[in-house]
């Protein structure tokens, strides 16, 4: 009678039998590098394959349950919290750029600037608010954890909840460059801002408990947060400037 002989895994050298090694999970056979190959491997670099769209979703209709399932619950049906802001603010910076337009607060901002010292950052941040919005995270979580101490969550915690809520409110961020585009309406572009800061606190401060006060608390520590992140990258703008000098 003639023996079975069993491949190893390549990775762990595991006796394997099956299409995948039951130690490490390392196929035993592997697709070609392709076209198709390399479309995938950049959608799973973004986590789309866990269910970006019902990320979205969920974020929008229920933040801080989302989030708390993503830290306590299941995480496998979630698109990962870092992938998720970096991947909506490069789809609003995507359509900023594709319309080519400033959008009205933008003018504004840029009429008031007149070249001062620190101008160069400010520059940065009004053409490049997608990236600007992850930046201003690192300030804004200090500012939560000042604000809501008493909840005890760490810092990587906050930075998931943050990463949600600020990625969910980058998809907002859309709709105001197309309003310039093709309705260039002051009333509108506050609305939406008005909007997303509405959004914002509510699901911050939902997630603390819900409460008015922290809602107010979220909306304060993510202005604050903010606000600091302008004035720090100004002061940036500033010995940037005098160096270059």
């Amino acid at each position: 009678m003639q023996t079975e002989i069993e491949a190893t895994c390549q990775n762990c050298n595991y006796p394997i039998k099956e299409n995948f090694c039951p130690n490490c999970g390392l196929p035993t056979k592997f697709e070609r590098i392709d076209r198709n190959y390399a479309l995938q491997e950049g959608i799973n670099l973004f986590g789309f394959e866990k269910g970006f769209l019902y990320t979205i979703k969920e974020l929008l209709l229920r933040p801080a349950q989302t989030t708390h399932n993503y830290l306590t619950k299941n995480r496998y049906k979630y698109t990962k919290p870092l992938a998720f802001i970096l991947a909506t603010s490069a789809i609003y910076t995507f359509v900023a750029h594709y319309f080519r337009v400033e959008t009205i607060l933008q003018e504004e901002f840029a009429n008031k600037l007149q070249n001062p010292h620190g101008s160069s950052a400010m520059q940065w941040i009004q053409d490049n608010y997608g990236y600007a919005n992850v930046l201003s995270t690192v300030f804004i979580i200090y500012w939560m954890k000042l604000f809501f101490k008493k909840h005890h969550y760490n810092t990587y915690e906050i930075a998931v909840l943050l990463f949600f809520v600020m990625g969910e409110a980058m998809l907002f961020y859309i709709f105001i460059p197309i309003n310039t585009k093709y309705l260039h309406s002051p009333i509108v572009e506050n609305l939406l801002t008005l909007l997303i800061f509405l959004y914002t606190a509510w699901a911050i401060g939902q997630f603390f408990g819900n409460t008015f006060s922290n809602y107010v608390k979220a909306f304060f520590a993510y202005l604050i947060g903010f606000m600091t992140f302008i004035f720090v990258a100004a002061i940036v703008g500033v010995v940037y400037e005098l160096m270059m000098r």
